[in-house]
């Protein structure tokens, strides 16, 4: 699995290698979102990030739908300029505004947003958790919220 993982980055890379834009922007690109993987990964096993897997998987799904569709609509587009594919100019709008540099963009920071907004209710703090509860002494009380304190940090 590990490999697999290593395999798609390491020809993620070699592709990004061969783009128009300058290395030194690829490089930057690379090494920050390696960075936030490793940094998301190693905050994810501490169990500092304590977030629903449903919610999780079911946004992460959606997110890699959107990004499948960018890409086969790059590839349409790359396919109808070489003149494999017909397409009518029409559909070359479309296609041309989906896969512009600014329209990339936005998609990206929808990506990281999409997810990120959709995990926050998860990350409040729950409510009434430091409250006493009755018949609750103070050291019960105390070790309950130590206990729920320690779950949210590390």
């Amino acid at each position: 699995m590990v490999f697999r993982e290593g395999v798609e980055v390491v020809l993620f890379l070699a592709a990004l290698s061969l783009t128009a834009s300058g290395s030194v922007l690829n490089i930057i690109g690379a090494v920050s979102g390696l960075g936030l993987a490793g940094l998301f990964g190693f905050v994810f096993a501490r169990g500092a990030v304590q977030i629903d897997l449903r919610r999780f998987f079911a946004v992460t799904g959606v997110v890699l739908l959107i990004l499948v569709l960018r890409l086969v609509a790059g590839s349409v587009h790359e396919f109808s300029e070489v003149g494999l594919l017909p397409s009518t100019p029409a559909e070359m709008r479309v296609i041309g505004f989906i896969v512009q540099d600014s329209t990339s963009i936005a998609i990206l920071i929808l990506l990281v947003l999409v997810p990120a907004l959709a995990m926050l209710p998860t990350l409040r703090r729950r409510p009434g958790a430091e409250e006493a509860r009755p018949g609750e002494s103070p050291v019960e009380r105390r070790r309950r919220v130590a206990a729920a304190r320690r779950s949210r940090r590390w």
